[in-house]
């Protein structure tokens, strides 16, 4: 699969958002050391509302395990829009990463290593690739899921704090606040629910829902779509909250 389809692969799964799919093999070159790998992509794609991911802004497809990308050969991991070309000067850097210890022993595919284990390993990946605030928070979101739905509880939760306390910080970031204040305070609200502080996540989800998401300019072509989308999914989680609430009252 060559780069230019490979990035129209990337757009297609991210027009469609909320969703579950059918996932088929292609050979995908590695950037760093070249070894060819069957890699999973998205080929057939059904909306889904409603799921647990969506309550904490985790959205197709990294909320399936196949989403997170592991070269065979040399391990380097990352998101799967991100397993492209890179420059050379780049690609020199990954190469002295050291992945010792994750993904020990053979696989037939790299689906076949816990996602948890590649998410370490994708992090250490971009840890080398300057990534800005807001896509660690997405990440940490995106490790929290899936730490969680794994069973590692601890470890999910120190992920949801730390999307929380990014998440915060761009509230409050002009350049990325400004405009954007409902989906940040959507995020705030998810990860506090995640964290059982229930009140919190009440208040934000009250006041994101009061809000009206005008984007930002350099970033964001199309905010009334955006709006739309984070409207549906705000009234999907106050729904959600609130059934919350009434369960733990009749549990008391």
């Amino acid at each position: 699969m060559t780069k230019n389809l490979l990035f129209a692969v990337f757009l297609f799964i991210s027009c469609t958002l909320f969703s579950q799919a059918d996932w088929k093999k292609h050979k995908i070159s590695c950037p760093v050391c070249e070894q060819n790998n069957k890699l999973f992509f998205p080929s057939t794609v059904n909306a889904a509302f409603g799921k647990e991911s969506h309550y904490q802004y985790v959205i197709f497809p990294y909320n399936d395990y196949r989403s997170v990308f592991s070269c065979k050969n040399c391990r380097f991991s990352v998101l799967m829009e991100d397993f492209i070309k890179m420059d050379s000067v780049v690609v020199e850097k990954l190469k002295k990463i050291n992945y010792a210890g994750y993904g020990v022993g053979k696989y037939r595919n790299y689906s076949q290593i816990n996602i948890t284990e590649r998410l370490m390993m994708a992090e250490l990946t971009y840890k080398e690739l300057n990534k800005d605030q807001e896509f660690w928070c997405m990440f940490y979101r995106i490790c929290g899921f899936h730490f969680m739905k794994e069973g590692y509880e601890f470890d999910a939760r120190e992920y949801y704090q730390k999307a929380l306390n990014i998440a915060i910080e761009l509230l409050h970031n002009r350049f990325y606040g400004e405009g954007r204040e409902k989906e940040f305070m959507f995020i705030m609200g998810a990860m506090y629910n995640q964290l059982d502080e229930a009140d919190s996540a009440y208040k934000y989800i009250r006041e994101a829902n009061l809000r009206n998401y005008a984007g930002n300019s350099s970033i964001d072509e199309n905010p009334a779509s955006k709006e739309r989308f984070l409207t549906h999914i705000l009234g999907q989680f106050s729904a959600h909250l609130r059934k919350q609430k009434v369960e733990r009252m009749k549990n008391k």
